[in-house]
């Protein structure tokens, strides 16, 4: 494991990364490999997309490849970067250097990557290059990517011969980009202003794989910086200042507690993921952050010379598609008019006569609450079941983990009971609850198969009830299920000094960091 990525990177490419590192299945640490190359890819594209959004100057060409960024491909994601990045050099104003486009002969790793992966696309003439850059590299990753899924999907065997390989190069492609260190990411949860008419942010630190409470204070009003946010941010002597939203390609969930990006969605509607959840929570698709992007893109997306228009102001193509054409209306004959009604009128005359005579049909059942459907059945006079509508666009294998992790919750008493109502948990109460000990004290380690060098931490919510006891946990950043559940067996385990408000003890919860060490 490389610490440096693990302790100091960007908190989406450090979490996916841990992932990555702790995946023992042969397949499942090559899709983690790629993961990790896409999150990283998208982090600097971020940065390089708001820059260019953050000037003046605008380009015809930009705006046209921009103007697919609510459904962007891994392929654009690389031609975001590559373009967005060579104007803001010539524009002067980057944050990048320009060792993303120099060839250099010292990047061992990625030359050996490169090679391995043309080798196994083109076994009879790979290509073989002993020099190149990291948009080089970016390049071959994408395409090969694309060449290894779906109908070409790799095999257990090749995963085994080409992941070291490959994780050995897109470790060296992540710290290719020493700005990802330089400028520390942050989730701005508050904005305030202050006696002294200054502005304070409240901030969470995202570097690493944990998140670091700070503030910052300055009388400057800095521009396109909002409350919650995920911003760039420059390291000075008063603190974290930030410098560069990324909002809303990054985004930060607050009841989730986690960072999502952008990403390629099957729908009309955008997605976001989290690369290193699972499940229900690795997707999202909020309606609520159209108006910021067309706040963000609206003003520079041109298509074909035409006038700047904002992004989604007319109804989205998939709803047209939907929309069936209008026919002419043509007048109806007299006769056809007529005979129509008439051939109505018996067939309700018909359908009536029958139904009084239906097997076990009949008035009293009406009266009880049933009613007859046109084959007689019997049914219950009862709210239909909720439709499911088109706006569930996750896929298959997400469902299917949701069946499953909703069958888990109820055996873990997860499940909220009838009648039972959230809000009992005391979101702010005078004393908080308080650890006796330590999660470490009931951890089982009999079953945790870690490297001597492994580190990592589940952090969790905690509801504690008034007795001080955890009733229930909810994972809000894990390491993967045998580490998650023994972190939550543990705070289960646990006794708490149940929280007050107004001197009397009250449901509350409580946030939990359980680290894990492979020294013991």
């Amino acid at each position: 494991m490389n610490n440096t990525i693990r302790n100091d990177f960007p908190y989406p490419v450090a979490k996916v990364y841990l992932k990555t590192i702790n995946a023992e299945e042969p397949i499942e640490k090559f899709t983690m490999i790629g993961y990790l190359f896409e999150i990283t890819l998208k982090y600097a594209s971020a940065i390089s997309i708001s820059e260019y959004l953050s000037g003046v100057q605008r380009d015809e060409t930009i705006n046209r490849i921009l103007s697919g960024i609510s459904r962007p491909s891994l392929g654009k994601w690389a031609e975001f970067m590559r373009e967005t990045l060579k104007f803001n050099r010539a524009a002067g104003r980057t944050l990048f250097s320009d060792s993303y486009f120099k060839r250099n002969a010292d990047f061992k790793k990625m030359i050996l990557a490169v090679n391995k992966m043309n080798e196994q696309l083109n076994p009879d003439k790979p290509q073989v290059v002993s020099t190149l850059s990291p948009e080089f590299f970016a390049n071959t990753f994408v395409s090969y990517r694309n060449k290894t899924k779906g109908h070409g999907a790799i095999q257990k065997a090749d995963c085994q011969k080409i992941n070291d390989i490959l994780l050995e190069g897109v470790e060296e492609f992540i710290l290719s980009f020493e700005e990802f260190v330089k400028y520390a990411p942050a989730y701005i949860s508050k904005i305030e202003v202050g006696k002294g008419e200054e502005f304070i942010f409240t901030l969470q630190k995202l570097s690493g794989t944990d998140m670091v409470r700070a503030t910052f204070s300055t009388t400057e009003k800095l521009k396109s910086m909002g409350k919650g946010h995920i911003c760039l941010c420059e390291k000075t002597e008063g603190g974290l200042k930030p410098i560069l939203s990324l909002h809303p390609i990054f985004i930060f969930i607050e009841d989730k507690e986690e960072v999502y990006v952008l990403n390629e969605s099957e729908t009309s509607r955008m997605e976001y993921l989290c690369y290193h959840k699972g499940g229900k929570d690795a997707i999202y698709s909020p309606d609520e952050l159209k108006e910021d992007f067309v706040e963000k893109f609206g003003d520079i997306i041109k298509i074909d010379g035409s006038k700047s228009k904002p992004v989604e102001t007319k109804q989205p193509a998939a709803a047209r598609d939907y929309t069936p054409p209008k026919e002419e209306k043509k007048p109806i004959p007299a006769i056809a008019v007529i005979g129509t009604s008439a051939g109505f009128v018996l067939i309700l005359v018909v359908v009536y006569f029958l139904l009084l005579k239906g097997d076990g049909s009949s008035p009293t059942a009406d009266k009880e609450g049933l009613k007859t459907d046109s084959s007689g059945v019997v049914k219950q006079d009862t709210p239909p079941a909720e439709q499911q509508t088109s706006t569930d666009t996750k896929p298959a294998a997400v469902k299917e983990t949701e069946s499953i992790k909703n069958q888990d919750d109820k055996k873990d008493g997860k499940t909220a009971k009838p009648g039972e109502v959230e809000n009992t948990y005391v979101d702010q109460p005078d004393t908080p609850p308080v650890a006796a000990g330590k999660p470490d004290d009931y951890l089982d380690y009999s079953e945790l198969k870690m490297a001597p060098t492994f580190q990592g931490s589940v952090r969790l919510k905690a509801y504690i009830n008034e007795s001080g006891k955890a009733e229930k946990t909810e994972i809000l950043s894990g390491i993967d299920s045998r580490f998650d559940n023994a972190a939550s067996g543990a705070v289960k385990q646990m006794k708490f000094t149940p929280a007050t408000k107004d001197g009397k003890k009250v449901k509350s919860t409580i946030i939990i960091s359980v680290p894990f060490k492979g020294q013991r």
